[in-house]
């Protein structure tokens, strides 16, 4: 029995996985067709009006102003609001720098089609310099960005190294506005480490999936690193206008950790997260790319389970057959 035991756990696993990279493609799929040019007009204009809000936050015109964007949780819509931001900002003319700081479950660089490294963790442990790892996004008419880098084993403490502290020093002579890209409050403490190095922190929420608890967890973990929190940014909201109706992003529900692993967060920081915000009884809402790659998902790792049953203890199939 102990080597059924371990096929249908191998087997297990490789379904385990095959769902995490149809979840992962389907989430590149997503966040590609809602950045820049590719968006909508009412996303458009979203962005549009928080860029606008953003510029008279910060009225001092000779200084630079560090943004770092984060969530509660994974798949809110965090990585294409910082996206679009930075270009919509730099279509107004400005100097803007692009830092995606998840050195952990990064797929930014992918999504944009730039290399991954060298970047951001290269110049931290000294492997590269800045100016090396400064890449132009043409898909976004050549935005500057420096992508995450290498994975590293200890991102936190990259990120609460002086060095670090020196790289964004080093990027306010140059640019108006360094936007930074940030994990998850409640899933890593990298955003709290950042936070205090920013002149202001932009929370992303998605309408109808972010747990209430965890989003005051959020807010409260921002205080207590003493951040000085900006605004919230409703993502998937949905409001109808003579302009058609806004949202962010459709296919994100009833993923199971569909960032990647950042998710369950009851059973620790690389599970799955899944919930119900209290009083609703349908918390996550409907879902298509996502939902049909999970489906499949399941659907495999049941087949395999169901061939393992079968082949791994025949007498069982007999003694049903005589029943």
């Amino acid at each position: 029995m102990k080597w059924f035991k371990k096929d249908k756990a191998a087997a297990g696993s490789a379904a385990s996985k095959n769902q995490r990279e149809k979840l992962n493609e389907a989430f590149d799929q997503e966040l590609s067709s809602t950045i820049g040019k590719k968006r909508s007009f009412a996303m458009a204009e979203a962005h549009k009006r928080l860029r606008t809000n953003i510029m008279f936050s910060y009225a001092d015109e000779g200084k630079c102003h560090v943004i770092g964007l984060t969530s509660a949780m994974a798949h809110e819509g965090k990585s294409t609001t910082s996206i679009n931001l930075a270009y919509d900002l730099m279509k107004a003319g400005k100097k803007v720098i692009l830092i995606d700081a998840d050195m952990r479950l990064s797929r930014m660089a992918k999504v944009l089609e730039v290399n991954r490294a060298p970047g951001l963790s290269n110049v931290l442990v000294g492997k590269s310099s800045l100016q090396t790892v400064i890449q132009r996004v043409e898909l976004l008419e050549g935005l500057k960005m420096i992508t995450c880098g290498d994975i590293p084993p200890n991102p936190t403490e990259l990120l609460a190294s002086k060095r670090f502290a020196a790289v964004l020093d080093a990027l306010k002579g140059v640019y108006e506005y360094v936007i930074i890209d940030l994990p998850p409050v409640t899933e890593v403490s990298d955003a709290l480490i950042v936070s205090k190095l920013t002149d202001g922190i932009l929370i992303v929420v998605r309408q109808d999936f972010v747990d209430k608890r965890l989003l005051d967890d959020t807010v409260h973990q921002l205080g207590l690193s003493e951040a000085r929190i900006v605004g919230l940014v409703l993502t998937c909201a949905q409001r109808k206008s003579k302009y058609g109706k806004y949202k962010y992003s459709k296919n994100l529900s009833k993923s199971r950790g569909g960032y990647g692993g950042y998710g369950y967060y009851k059973s620790g920081p690389y599970g799955y997260y899944r919930g119900r915000s209290s009083g609703s009884d349908s918390y996550w809402q409907e879902a298509t790319t996502y939902e049909q790659a999970a489906q499949e998902a399941a659907e495999a790792e049941a087949a395999a389970q169901n061939e393992q049953t079968t082949t791994g203890n025949p007498s069982e199939k007999s003694s049903a057959k005589d029943t």
